[in-house]
């Protein structure tokens, strides 16, 4: 498992949506802040990325709900 997560590779896995929305969830939901690894380059630890996607409340599938 790599130790952190760039902001594309959050947006390719399908974590969120956009950088925009990204820093959204940082601001008003909880999600994890990102790291300074560079001058110009931020990302997030990708284990507290796992913690934060797991805690996150389940919603129903319509296979579910049936």
């Amino acid at each position: 498992m790599k130790e952190f997560n760039t902001a594309a590779e959050l947006i390719e896995a399908g974590i969120v949506g956009s950088k925009p929305s990204l820093y959204r969830l940082v601001k008003e939901d909880g999600f994890p802040p990102p790291i300074k690894i560079g001058k110009r380059r931020s990302a997030w630890r990708a284990a507290e990325v796992a913690e934060w996607v797991n805690n996150r409340p389940r919603l129903n599938t319509p296979a579910e709900a049936a």
